[in-house]
């Protein structure tokens, strides 16, 4: 099952790595995308994002 282009996933991750250079922020980058290993992606529902501002 085709989720997401491929050129669009290294667009995002490209901005991804970009801010994890300039700050420290959280989930640990290795783990941006962990909700997909952990839950099968037939069950997968809701995948909610957040954003703080300090």
């Amino acid at each position: 099952m085709k989720v997401i282009d491929r050129t669009e996933l290294n667009n995002v991750m490209a901005k991804v790595g970009q801010e994890y250079r300039r700050k420290p922020l959280c989930p640990a980058q290795s783990d941006v995308f962990r909700a997909f290993e952990l839950c099968p992606l037939n069950d997968l529902k809701v995948v909610m994002l957040g954003q703080d501002f300090l």
